[in-house]
């Protein structure tokens, strides 16, 4: 209860204009991270995320 540092780091994560999707590009700006990481972390726990409601969407 008295750490309140953690929650000035929140921050709104910014959706695609159908309010539901989100790039890779933005993921990594949210985390702070780069596009690569993403993908990495994607890639190791491709399965439990799948389970979890992703999907990956191709133009």
């Amino acid at each position: 209860m008295e750490r309140t540092d953690v929650l000035d780091r929140v921050k709104a994560l910014s959706l695609l204009p159908d309010g539901m999707h989100v790039t890779t590009a933005m993921v990594a700006a949210y985390f702070g991270v780069t596009v690569e990481v993403i993908r990495q972390l994607k890639a190791r726990h491709h399965e439990e995320l799948s389970l979890n409601g992703m999907v990956t969407l191709t133009p």
